[in-house]
């Protein structure tokens, strides 16, 4: 210590936002030592709140008379404020309470007082014996702070605190708050490996304080080169304009906006190149992601239909595994207070968007609690930023975070529908098209993380756990099983609400005064996703009626992702609504004037007849629709219905196959017996020939 405060107590402690502590009441008049036989001195100079506790040294009192004949102005010692510290250390684990008050204290000093039962209270035993030794009457047995923090390194502060983190803290305080960022997306690789105990990349020689320097005089260099580029834009954007104005003063001035784009690639650059943070959270995220968010394929499509249960119109109901301990890094929520402290305060949208990117990496290592709790509000803050692009990265980190809760307290059983879900309402009508794109691209993720949200809070129903939150009841007289089943319908109900709300904003998507083709493919990626949410009966209601839309769309992209994606919605809505709704759709298809709508759409027929969705009547009817396209020339055409024809070849069996197909192919083939079965004999006979 290099100054010392002489009346260290709770109210004089004060913690910033980041978690950074000062102390205050610094008084140069406050007496070294007082009387302990007249309460007067002590009351006027150190009980100003009247609370009566007592954080003062024992040595700091006197007798009138005793052999111990000090001045009152004497000066401190460390070991004085050292027995302070441990008072307010224990009153912060104690709850509040007050380790000693004045009678206690003049108590303890004569040998009278015990608090070592009041300090049992402690669950931590480090903690305990770190205040017991902090508070000992002997003034010369106390450590020093340095020692303290060396003697109980591991054991009260973690192993990072001094050789790492109080390092981080000092070159950050000093910081505005977009040098923060950029010290914080800098030496973010270097705060992973020292809070998650593991040896750092640099020389031995290299300390933390040197290093952390170091990195700050860089990335200061060039934040300033880049603001002193972009106000040089800026000045000769401004002269130019002037000049117009000379020529034409009633002309546009688009000054600011390009002087804003002129440097903007470059920035984007530099932001995604520190050790490739970015593609290092996108992988990161990628192996932890929610069971609901299991990528849903081709190839377990039939055996999720298998999972089905047509009473709750859902397809099972998965576990909620908790994650892998190995990600869990407790001292990262320090690093997640730090960044929720500046993030307001930063001005370039391109380190606000880091910030929040930075948010999200953090959020990883950290509790379900602190991802709720902390993280969250800020994230949802962002999304009503002036810039797009921190728009977007505060909407693609909600939805990841959000993604990574396994567990959440009863009273955020209901944060989807009162909180997440009318924050984002906006966002469908977002001036920029990105958002919107961005919006598009998540509500399959967003959906399904918050039906895992409402099995989790169905689940906690069921526990009694949500029932115990609520005023006491009277005892009903009803049965069990007619509470059962009143809470099965609440659960229906509420998985119904929570549809709805989900397919007025697929609708708004789609089919809005603000859609556009870039939408409309993004909703179509994760179509599957979206179907599964839904279930089979809200798919046909729900999903089904905004199709056309899709199809009507000029953008020939729009029809060939349709038709690559449609097949998942066949299979969620059910062969009926296949053959009476889809398949007039995959059938126009086929006279499509663009190669890649045919091929997608005769690839959609090809999975279909191999899954045995399709009757033997249907298709037939497609088969003959599909024949003539043998003569396209088109060879990526002509491969796809040679594959639909083996398939259907596969499907029929040898008899109907030779009744029915071969007959129609046989005109076009020499070699007997015609190879349908095959589709690789039969596109290198048919290449031979057309």
């Amino acid at each position: 210590m290099v100054g010392f405060s002489g009346d260290i107590k709770c109210e004089n402690v004060l913690i910033t936002s980041s978690n950074w502590l000062y102390l205050a009441d610094f008084a140069s008049f406050k007496p070294t030592y007082i009387p302990d036989d007249d309460p007067s001195d002590f009351s006027f100079f150190f009980d100003t709140s009247g609370r009566r506790l007592c954080y003062l040294a024992p040595e700091r009192f006197y007798e009138h008379g005793g052999e111990m004949q000090v001045a009152q102005d004497s000066p401190l010692k460390p070991s004085m404020d050292l027995f302070a510290v441990g008072c307010v250390i224990a009153e912060l684990f104690l709850d509040g309470q007050p380790l000693f008050e004045l009678s206690q204290l003049l108590a303890y000093r004569r040998r009278q007082h015990d608090p070592s039962q009041h300090l049992e209270k402690i669950p931590d035993i480090g903690i305990r014996k770190m205040i017991q030794h902090m508070i000992q009457l002997e003034p010369k047995s106390r450590f020093s702070a340095e020692k303290y923090l060396k003697e109980y390194a591991g054991v009260v502060f973690p192993s990072y605190f001094s050789r790492f983190l109080h390092d981080f803290y000092c070159c950050w305080s000093p910081l505005h708050s977009d040098m923060r960022v950029l010290l914080c997306q800098s030496a973010f690789q270097e705060i992973l490996k020292q809070m998650m105990n593991k040896q750092s990349s640099n020389d031995a020689g290299v300390t933390s304080r040197k290093l952390l320097e170091e990195i700050v005089a860089k990335e200061s260099a060039s934040f300033m080169k880049d603001s002193q580029r972009k106000r040089e834009d800026l000045g000769k954007g401004l002269l130019r304009d002037a000049k117009n104005n000379n020529k034409n003063p009633s002309g546009p001035q688009p000054v600011i906006g390009n002087a804003q784009n002129s440097t903007f690639p470059e920035n984007l650059k530099s932001l995604q190149s520190p050790g490739e943070l970015l593609q290092t959270i996108s992988n990161a995220f990628r192996g932890n992601d929610h069971p609901f968010l299991k990528s849903i394929t081709m190839d377990n499509l039939n055996s999720l239909m298998l999972e089905y249960d047509s009473q709750s119109d859902t397809f099972g109901t998965p576990f909620l595994p908790l994650p892998r301990d190995s990600m869990r890094c407790e001292g990262m929520v320090l690093i997640t207070s730090l960044l929720c402290s500046c993030i307001r305060n930063v001005k370039l949208p391109r380190l606000r968007r880091a910030a929040v990117l930075l948010l999200k990496a953090s959020a990883l290592y950290i509790d379900d609690e602190d991802r709720l709790q902390r993280v969250i509000p800020y994230v949802i803050s962002m999304l009503s930023e002036p810039s797009a692009i921190v728009r977007c990265a505060a909407l693609e980190t909600l939805c990841d975070i959000l993604a990574l809760v396994r567990d959440f307290p009863p009273s955020d059983a209901k944060i989807f529908p009162e909180y997440i879900l009318p924050m984002l309402s906006m966002l469908p009508d977002d001036p920029e098209e990105s958002v919107r794109i961005c919006y598009a691209s998540n509500i399959a993720k967003l959906a399904l993380t918050a039906y895992g949200f409402l099995i989790h809070s169905i689940s906690l129903s069921e526990a009694g756990v949500l029932e115990k939150l609520s005023l006491p009841r009277k005892p009903s007289t009803s049965s069990s099983q007619t509470s059962e089943r009143m809470k099965m319908i609440n659960s229906d109900v509420q998985l119904l609400h929570l549809r709805k709300s989900i397919a007025e904003v697929v609708q708004e998507l789609v089919m809005g005064p603000k859609q556009t083709p870039n939408i409309r493919r993004a909703i179509l990626q994760d179509i599957g996703k979206l179907c599964y949410f839904f279930g089979v009966r809200q798919s046909n209601d729900i999903l089904l009626p905004i199709l056309p839309a899709f199809l009507n769309d000029q953008d020939e992209q729009v029809r060939t992702v349709f038709y690559e994606k449609i097949v998942y919605v066949c299979f969620f809505v059910g062969q009926r609504s296949v053959e009476e709704y889809l398949l007039p759709y995959i059938e126009q298809a086929l006279s499509d004037a663009t190669e890649a709508v045919i091929v997608r759409a005769l690839e959609c027929l090809t999975f279909l007849c191999k899954s045995g969705f399709l009757r033997k009547t249907i298709l037939l009817q497609m088969f003959e629709r599909a024949f003539p396209l043998l003569c396209n020339p088109s060879k990526w055409v002509r491969r796809s219905v040679v594959s639909f024809i083996a398939a259907c070849s596969k499907s029929l069996g040898k008899v109907d196959s030779d009744a029915f197909l071969a007959r129609v192919i046989r005109p076009f083939i020499s070699r007997r017996p015609v190879p349908l079965a095959s589709d690789k004999d039969l596109l290198r006979i048919l290449e031979n020939i057309l």
